[in-house]
């Protein structure tokens, strides 16, 4: 819709007349067939008279009107070039206030994320059995305390025999784990 078109549609929904619009602007006929068939460019106090005779404002002028079109066609009108710039100016500082709060949520972001997977791994470590540091482990679910696996202070395993056949099943090496000292056959953790 060019701004000829929108000024027109709006003459025709008041029911004015093209000879009464131009009186009421203080303009001829023939130059506001002219406006209406975008055949010419009003000036900045036409174009004024012409939106106050159709008691229209400037945003409601403007608004059906494709930005491309305000941009090559109406930037000479003065009132136009100053709603556009002050229209750029707004969405641009809306740009930057939106830019500042995703910057800060992203900020935020990070360290919460950080702390929760940090706090989760701590958790499930947490539920680990710990490792216990003694040359010697007893599984508690042998029904005497046979010596199931031995650690050194390194952590190490260290060959041990087991004399419970039902703790090991009968394995010689002792459970064979390092990290959670457990039993090889009832998976019990040994302290």
């Amino acid at each position: 819709m060019t701004l000829g078109e929108r000024l027109k549609q709006r003459r025709n929904e008041l029911d004015l007349s093209q000879p009464a619009l131009a009186e009421r602007m203080g303009i001829e006929q023939s130059f506001l067939s002219k406006l209406e068939n975008d055949r010419s460019l009003p000036s900045n106090d036409t174009f004024r008279g012409w939106i106050a005779a159709l008691n229209l404002s400037l945003a409601e002028t403007l608004e059906p009107l494709e930005m491309s079109y305000i941009h090559s066609k109406l930037r000479p009108i003065a009132d136009i070039e100053q709603y556009v710039s002050k229209n750029s100016a707004r969405q641009l500082k809306e740009r930057q206030r939106l830019f500042r709060v995703s910057a800060i949520a992203l900020a935020l972001a990070f360290p919460l994320f950080y702390s929760g997977f940090t706090a989760l791994g701590t958790f499930s470590q947490a539920k680990r059995p710990q490792y216990i540091d003694r040359s010697t482990a007893y599984c508690k679910a042998s029904a005497s305390p046979s010596l199931c696996l031995g650690y050194s202070g390194s952590g190490a395993n260290v060959s041990s025999t087991c004399e419970d056949s039902h703790c090991c099943n009968g394995v010689r090496n002792g459970c064979k784990s390092i990290n959670i000292p457990k039993c090889g056959r009832c998976g019990t953790v040994i302290s």
